[in-house]
């Protein structure tokens, strides 16, 4: 899969053809159904419809390389149609919040990242930027408390040290504004 997605391409050029019929009729039935009876419920899991779960996660790898490119009016809308469709999927939650966040919106970021947590109470990256989103809008114990968990959570992997050094700046942060 390439990592070139300009501003104008279509995030289904990204999928492979073969995957790309599938998912354009999972997509037309599913609106369908819903716009039929109202229900929400039609919208429920592209994996209901037949979509595998590597096709969940080749739509999320979409996702973050919209976000990873700076496409985030992009990514916010591809992230909040696919968390009609997986609602129970906490990445793509995570997702949403990491575009919501790079807006500054903290207010829906929380709501995505609580989301996301909820789904998934042992990411730790997750609650890091939970709480850096808590921080923001003024919830400090909620947003220490869930750096902290966070940052114990991933501290000991090699691969998560830039998140943790973020967490560790923002707590160190919040330790010399504190009387």
């Amino acid at each position: 899969m390439t990592d070139n997605l300009d501003a104008d391409a279509s995030p289904l050029a990204l999928i492979p053809e073969e995957d790309r019929e599938m998912l354009m009729q999972i997509h037309e039935q599913t609106w369908q159904r819903f716009i039929e009876t109202g229900d929400f419920s039609a919208l429920y899991g592209l994996q209901s419809f037949g979509a595998t779960p590597q096709a969940v996660q080749q739509a999320i790898y979409i996702g973050k390389q919209m976000v990873r490119q700076g496409l985030l009016d992009k990514a916010k809308d591809f992230f909040q149609g696919l968390a009609l469709i997986e609602p129970l999927n906490w990445r793509v939650h995570q997702m949403l919040g990491i575009v919501y966040h790079k807006f500054k919106k903290y207010e829906l970021a929380w709501m995505s990242y609580n989301m996301a947590f909820i789904l998934n109470s042992e990411d730790g990256i997750t609650q890091i930027y939970l709480g850096e989103c808590e921080l923001q809008l003024g919830k400090k114990e909620d947003g220490l408390a869930h750096l902290r968990t966070g940052l114990a959570r991933i501290q000991n992997n090699a691969t998560l040290t830039s998140f943790a050094k973020h967490a560790e700046k923002i707590l160190a942060a919040q330790a010399d504004l504190s009387p």
